[in-house]
This record gives C-alpha cells, structure tokens and sequence, in this order.
C-alpha cells in the first residue's frame, strides 16, 4: 500500500527568472494593487507536489494527476505549511497551502486521472520546443524542492508543467502584467529532466471576469513523439 500524505513546511521565494512578469517585482505588484512581489504559481505548485511525490514515487509522478487551484498570493519570504486533507488515502486526496493559517492554494491529487470531456480547440497555436536541460528541469530543486526522487532517478520535477503552460501563455496571450490561477496536469509518462519537449496547445475557453480576461489552455507535451503529459492552464492574461 503506498504511503500517507505528509505535511511540509518551507519558506517561500521568488525566483529572479520571474521578473519577465511584472507582478512578480515589488515595483509591478504594487502598481497592479498587490503590496509587494508575489510569488510565482509554479512556486507554490512545486511545494504542493512535495507530499504526493514523496508518498507515492513513480505512481504519482509518471500516472498521476492533480489540479492546481490558485486562490490568493503567496509573497517573497512567506512560511508555507503544506497540509494533507484529513479524507485523504493512498490514492488521491487535497494538499492545502496556507500562510499563518489562511488559505492561499490547494492541490488536488490522484494517482490515476478522472475521466474529462475533450474541450474543443477554438484558436490553434503554433507548436513550441523547449529543452528541459536549460533550466526548466530543475526548477523545483531551485524553488526548494529538494525530494530525493529527482536528482536519484534523473527524473524532471512535475512543475515543469506548469511553467511549459506559463511559457505558452505568454508566448500567444500576454502583453502585460497577468495570473495563472489554474491547471490540471495529467501525467502519462516517465520524463528525464534533459529532454528535449515539443508542445501542441490552443485556446479552448476565453471569458471575462470581474478580475480581467481569462484564458483557458489545452497543452499537450511529447517526448520523442510519445505524450508524456496534458496540461489544462487558465490564466488572467489581462487584470481588471
């Protein structure tokens, strides 16, 4: 039987690479109404994964399937406790992320995906390359991630997902200060923290709220042809 889920505690930080994003600097933040720096979604996705991944290794990280829900900032220097919910068991369950007891991210967790109808693609982007070995493959060791599973087994750390879908948002949807606030990420394979990823993505949902235009992505990475991961991303790509 695999192992219970776990809480965790670490600190948050943010990244310089992030600052290509304006929220991300106290100077953008603070002009987009935030008091300062906010730290990056993929961040906070990155410790939310920490418990799934050490519970359940390989089951999690090469079949498995979460759902990312970004409720109110984390900023630069935060502690973060990671909490189980108490109706979690050896197969899936909810990680809460929570500074000084208020909720600010939750992660829902499974080792196998739950059946989803296929959203339609109403804006086709062009395909996108990007090789892990450049960074992105060690993103969640450099955010403060260290769990053992990756650097052993050589294996990328599951907020590359997240990221790719940031990378895509801006490449096609972007032009000033914006928010991921969701993704739900499949995993479908085994996937080396140096490998080359081709992505195929579009729009499959656009909408306006009282926080600005939402953009809802369907993304799909490959690996030498094979598909090793389904990534739905939705983000404020225009703040009200």
């Amino acid at each position: 039987m695999a192992a219970p889920l776990l809480p965790w505690q670490t600190s948050a930080i943010n990244l310089a690479e992030h600052a290509y994003n304006l929220v991300h600097t106290d100077e953008g933040a603070v002009a987009a109404g935030f008091p300062s720096a906010l730290v990056a979604g993929t961040t906070i996705h990155a410790y939310l994964t920490h418990s799934p991944a050490a519970a359940w290794e390989a089951a999690w990280l090469d079949h498995g399937w979460s759902e990312l829900r970004l409720i109110s900032p984390v900023f630069d220097n935060e502690t973060v406790d990671l909490i189980p919910s108490e109706d979690s068991t050896s197969e899936h369950g909810t990680i809460e992320a929570r500074v000084g007891g208020d909720l600010r991210a939750t992660l829902a967790v499974a080792t196998s995906a739950p059946a989803v109808p296929e959203r339609a693609i109403i804006e086709q982007h062009s395909e996108l390359t990007f090789d892990l070995a450049e960074g992105l493959g060690t993103y969640g060791l450099r955010a403060g991630d260290d769990l053992a599973v990756y650097a052993n087994e050589g294996r990328v750390h599951p907020s590359v997902w997240p990221s790719i879908g940031n990378s895509v948002t801006m490449a096609f949807h972007v032009t000033g200060p914006w928010v991921h606030v969701r993704s739900a990420i499949t995993h479908l394979g085994q996937v080396p923290s140096n490998a080359q990823v081709t992505v195929a993505s579009g729009v499959v949902d656009r909408f306006e709220t009282r926080a600005g235009e939402r953009v809802v992505l369907d993304i799909e990475a490959r690996v030498d042809g094979d598909v090793v991961a389904h990534i739905e991303h939705e983000s404020i790509i225009r703040l009200g």
